[in-house]
């Protein structure tokens, strides 16, 4: 079946097909069905940052100024049945000294989502982006590449079903996959989670989740990892939510590995399959709070994750906080901080070993004009410890950047 619907999304069902799609859907629905919420946004952001190590080396670093122009445009449309949204952006790099930098990254995202019934909501999302820049994962998987450039594709489909009032069940499948130009080893990623929630207390649900992803590196290795956690979600005092999961895993990795064979005529390199098994647990706890005028969140997660660029998975710890507060309307701060390991034993989930910790906090300060126009300067410290060598990366950077946008045919 995985198969099947990647050779689907690869040859007939491609990112820019899929956007077509969802173009021409919006296009020719009755125009009584597009009253309740329909937006074109075009938007532009130009920002102007100093980086004092532009390839995030451990040694020899660069520093050099980047500007980065950015277009856009966003597509909403929202009736009580469709939910449809399209994204594209395109970055325009270009680095004062270090002018091999200079890229045109692009990232595009669309989604459909449709309603039948009160009960049930099916939906499907797609994605693709072209990126060059080193940091591109830090603050999504801790781990840090080079400037090589990278496709990666994504594509998923899910259904959502209120069995009754107080039971919903939610079933999904994702795919991704990640191609780099050189250097680096591709990997194509596949998920199917299946999630059950019920009413048990007032604001309070239990949960129950089943999760099943392979990981596979084209001549390096295969990872099936299998979860299953309960957990539950609780609301308190109207501004704070607070959710846990926890549960076991069992995780198989097969490997290729080159080996010498003795033969009549002398040695010859053969690959041999190698297979490790391994069990663990996973999980995730998580905090919201929104307030009038101050918002945050905090959370944590565990579990057999996709290391893109490197040879197989890693057991991947997380911890993200996101903290804002708005001093006046127009005037708001915020603090984010990520802290990711990510660790394999060579032959556990990946081929090499890889131990990296990485932490990055973003303190910064947002002046919005309007709604339309805002102002935005931070500050950002980075740090990757690679723990087999005890050698680390540090850079800092100060961003400004300035955003405008305008609604059309609202």
């Amino acid at each position: 079946m995985f198969n099947v619907l990647r050779s689907t999304f690869n040859v007939k069902y491609g990112p820019l097909n899929f956007f077509l799609f969802l173009l021409i859907s919006v296009v020719l629905l009755p125009c009584q069905v597009m009253g309740d919420e329909f937006r074109l946004v075009p938007s532009a952001t130009l920002k102007e940052q100093y980086n004092d190590n532009v390839f995030y080396t451990i040694t020899d670093r660069k520093s050099d100024w980047v500007t980065t122009l950015s277009p856009a445009l966003e597509l909403i449309n929202k009736t009580e049945k469709l939910d449809v949204g399209l994204q594209a952006r395109v970055d325009l790099l270009y680095f004062n000294e270090q002018t091999d930098l200079n890229a045109v990254d692009q990232f595009y995202k669309g989604k459909l989502y449709y309603s039948p019934t009160n009960r049930l909501r099916l939906g499907a999302e797609a994605g693709y982006a072209r990126d060059s820049q080193p940091d591109r994962d830090i603050e999504t998987t801790g781990l840090v590449l080079t400037a090589i450039k990278r496709e990666r594709k994504t594509f998923g489909v899910s259904g959502d079903w209120r069995i009754t009032d107080t039971t919903l069940t939610a079933l999904s499948y994702k795919y991704d996959r990640d191609r780099y130009d050189r250097l680096y080893a591709d990997i194509e990623s596949q998920y199917v989670d299946l999630n059950v929630s019920r009413d048990i207390y007032p604001d309070t649900k239990g949960r129950l989740n089943v999760g099943y992803a392979r990981f596979y590196v084209p001549g390096s290795s295969t990872t099936d990892n299998y979860t299953g956690t309960v957990g539950i979600s609780y609301a308190f005092h109207e501004l704070w939510t607070f959710l846990i999961d926890a549960g076991p895993r069992y995780t198989r990795t097969h490997f290729n590995v080159p080996t010498l064979y003795l033969t009549p005529s002398g040695y010859a390199v053969g690959i041999e399959e190698r297979m490790n098994d391994g069990s663990g647990w996973v999980g995730q706890v998580a905090m919201t709070y929104k307030g009038e005028r101050a918002s945050g969140s905090l959370a944590a997660a565990r579990n057999i994750m996709p290391a893109s660029g490197t040879t197989g998975a890693a057991s991947r710890n997380s911890l993200t906080l996101d903290i804002r507060y708005r001093f006046i309307y127009e005037l708001s701060a915020f603090v984010r901080a990520y802290y990711f390991t990510n660790k394999s034993n060579p032959g556990e989930f990946s081929s090499r070993a890889i131990d990296e910790t990485t932490t990055q906090v973003v303190p910064g300060l947002r002046y919005e004009f309007t709604r339309d126009i805002a102002l935005e300067a931070s500050y950002t410290y980075s740090k990757t410890k690679y723990e087999q060598t005890d050698t680390s990366a540090e850079r800092n950077s100060f961003l400004v950047s300035f955003r405008i946008q305008h609604a059309l045919l609202e």
